[in-house]
């Protein structure tokens, strides 16, 4: 008997412009509900769920690193990815303000809670 090949679908990808926001939004709550915190690994992105969990690689600096959809954005026309200071800083980019970046979403194994403030629920009594 003959099956079929198993299907991978490559994770997807895009490729673009980002750039970040800080301290100025410090403490104001995203579009997910999570108050932002320019500290944490977190970014903006115009359609993808909260939660989704990303793997940022900018080729101008050869660094990568993990961030968590919290918020919506950019609003700047031509822009993929509004991110966290803290990822720009990891990226290498912070002081540039506006890279060129690829990013992949992770698998679903790999992803978080949509709002990262937020306690667990406790299960309810029987």
């Amino acid at each position: 008997m003959l099956f079929p090949p198993a299907i991978v679908a490559p994770a997807p990808q895009e490729a673009g412009l980002t750039s970040w926001y800080g301290p100025h939004h410090a403490g104001k709550p995203t579009a997910s509900g999570a108050l932002f915190d320019p500290a944490k690994l977190t970014c903006a992105h115009k359609r993808l769920k909260f939660g989704t969990r990303l793997e940022v690689f900018c080729p101008g600096t050869g660094k990568t690193v993990q961030v968590i959809v919290t918020d919506r954005g950019p609003y700047i026309d031509g822009r993929i990815l509004d991110l966290s200071q803290k990822a720009a800083q990891d990226l290498g980019i912070e002081q540039k303000g506006v890279a060129w970046i690829v990013f992949k979403i992770l698998p679903s194994s790999q992803q978080g809670s949509p709002n990262p403030n937020r306690k667990p629920l406790k299960p309810a009594s029987p």
